[in-house]
C-alpha cells in the first residue's frame, strides 16, 4: 500500500482574502451607516405620526445621527427635543411660546 500524500500552497488564497478583508469592512460599514440613516427616519417617521405639526417640526432638529468611529453609528435625540421624550415638566406656563409672531 502506498502513501498518498497531497500539498496545498495556500499562500495564493489567504493573499487573495486579505484583499478582500478590506473590501469586506468597508462594505460592513456602509451598511452600518445606512442602518443609521433608517432608524434616523423611522424615529422620524413614528415622531410624524404621533406629533402635532409645529411640535413635529421643533422635535425633527433635535434628532441626530453622529459617526463616533467607523462602524458605529448613535441616533439620539439632544437637548432641545428631550422634553418631548420626557415630558414636560408639572404646571409649566406653555402660553410665551404660544403667542410669539412671526417676523
Amino acid at each position: 500500500m502506498s502513501n498518498l500524500k497531497i500539498k496545498l500552497d495556500t499562500t495564493a488564497l489567504a493573499n487573495t482574502l486579505k484583499e478582500y478583508a478590506a473590501e469586506v469592512a468597508q462594505d460592513v460599514n456602509k451598511g452600518v451607516a445606512r442602518l443609521a440613516a433608517q432608524t434616523k427616519a423611522h424615529v422620524l417617521m413614528d415622531a410624524g405620526a404621533e406629533l402635532s405639526s409645529p411640535t413635529f417640526k421643533t422635535f425633527s432638529k433635535s434628532v441626530e445621527m453622529e459617526d463616533i468611529s467607523p462602524g458605529i453609528w448613535v441616533v439620539s435625540i439632544n437637548q432641545k427635543g428631550l422634553w418631548i421624550e420626557e415630558g414636560i415638566e408639572p404646571n409649566t406656563d406653555m402660553k410665551p411660546g404660544l403667542l410669539k409672531g412671526k417676523k
